[in-house]
């Protein structure tokens, strides 16, 4: 008997503290998650940049992403294998921008599946996603707006774009009935340097200028006297903010210039059927205030069109597509677009962890909770049960006391006045679940605000 009183009495101790142990261990247990594993973490992810419909070349950019907030990441260990094979069809690291440029030995097709592999986590993953069209390098220049003599006057810059402030030479072609036009011509410019000069055409009908673009855009009056005579007006837009590319290699070696304060440039090599590799370059401040720098590696030998951009992505009003050095004429190519991007899927999966967890937390204080509530109403009740054995004696007692004293009371009214301030039994009880019900909803007030705050 003594043993089970004992335990008994140990049961109600326990039970006692739990009553606010459960509390403070509900409140250091969301104070950890929130501080630990209910924190969204970043999430490394990696995209692929490619055009053309078989891939030969391409361009991996890894990045740290933060709560929408994208950085890159730096001499990360990449590799890259389509389909079910085993090796890796490309493996390298990222340069200082988290950047790399790959070439494939056989061309990846549209809609072959890839995955892009850092130190056993897959950064992306998915099939392959190309663009169509190919490069072009074509004479593209637009009539002027002539009056008289049914000559035609077409102007174009000869490489296809103009960048300020860098010069280029601008070609004047002059025709009448499909026939070149022997002519001089004296050549107005507006936004562009000189303002004034004169010219004349080869046998072929064409004419070359060096002009200087200043502003958008540049426009031209050219005045045609010889075999024919005519007035024309030229409009020729330019790239304010784009990368210049020189006309001439440097050892066989792209150089790039920027007018406007850029760290680097990314290049992309296109021959008569896809890209076939690409670089970054790091630019310096040269004497003049421009930006320059050269590629580290040598433009392959049959490159038809080189794509120079202040962005990995190619977007952007810096990006210009230029005939490769040595070429002339108007470059078209297409441009990378995004083949494979791991962030939907790197991302979902870490909000879904996030979520388990806090899912998890949750659960645990719903659990407390309703312990918290088992052991208030256990206490109640003992109170309540204590309250009323205390109750019975007292009045066992008031009777004993009354009977004591019936002999020397003269009437019975007397009696009834003695025993008659006994507190009733139902107002210790009604204050008693008044205060149970109190307590009870403090408790649930206090873990849901709790669980609203992990749940945020």
């Amino acid at each position: 008997m003594r043993l089970v009183s004992r335990a008994s009495k140990l049961a109600v101790v326990l039970r006692r503290r739990l009553l606010y142990v459960i509390p403070a261990v509900a409140t250091l247990l969301v104070a950890a998650v929130l501080l630990g594993p209910a924190q969204a973490r970043s999430v490394t992810v990696a995209r692929l940049l490619a055009s053309g419909s078989d891939v030969r070349s391409a361009r991996i950019v890894v990045v740290e992403r933060a709560e929408g907030i994208e950085r890159p990441w730096p001499n990360a260990k990449v590799s890259l294998f389509v389909g079910d094979e085993a090796t890796a069809r490309w493996s390298g690291a990222t340069d200082s921008e988290g950047i790399a440029d790959v070439s494939f030995d056989a061309p990846v097709p549209a809609g072959a599946p890839v995955r892009i592999v850092s130190e056993g986590q897959v950064l992306a993953t998915g099939t392959l996603a190309t663009s169509e069209g190919s490069p072009i390098l074509e004479e593209r220049a637009p009539a002027a707006t002539v009056q008289g003599g049914g000559v035609v006057v077409r102007v174009a810059p000869e490489r296809g774009a103009l960048v300020p402030p860098f010069a280029e030479r601008v070609r004047v072609l002059v025709t009448r009935a499909g026939q070149p036009v022997a002519a001089s011509l004296k050549v107005s410019a507006l936004s562009a340097e000189p303002s004034e000069t004169t010219t004349s055409t080869n046998d072929e009908g064409v004419a070359e200028l060096s002009l200087t673009p200043l502003a958008n855009p540049i426009m031209l009056s050219l005045e045609v006297r010889g075999d024919a005579v005519a007035d024309a007006e030229a409009s020729i837009g330019i790239r304010m903010s784009g990368v210049f590319v020189a006309p001439e290699l440097d050892g066989g070696r792209v150089t790039v210039t920027s007018p406007v304060p850029r760290d680097r440039v990314y290049l992309s090599f296109y021959d008569d059927r896809a890209r076939t590799s690409g670089c970054s370059v790091d630019l310096t401040k040269d004497e003049q205030g421009f930006f320059r720098g050269t590629c580290g590696v040598e433009m392959p030998a049959e490159t038809l069109a080189v794509v120079a951009s202040g962005e990995p992505n190619e977007k952007g009003p810096s990006t210009v597509v230029w005939p490769a050095p040595g070429r002339k004429g108007t470059a078209g190519a297409p441009l990378l677009d995004v083949a494979l991007d791991g962030t939907r899927a790197r991302v979902g999966a870490e909000r879904r962890r996030v979520s388990i967890v806090r899912t998890a937390t949750v659960a645990g204080l719903c659990a407390a909770a309703a312990i918290e509530l088992a052991l208030l109403l256990w206490t109640g009740r003992r109170e309540r049960r204590r309250l009323s054995n205390f109750a019975a004696v007292l009045d066992q007692e008031m009777k004993d006391a009354a009977e004591q004293n019936a002999a020397a009371v003269v009437s019975d009214s007397q009696t009834e006045a003695v025993i008659q301030p006994i507190p009733p039994k139902t107002a210790v009880g009604v204050s008693q679940r008044l205060l149970v019900v109190t307590i009870c909803a403090l408790v649930v007030l206090s873990f849901a605000m709790i669980a609203v705050l992990v749940l945020r």
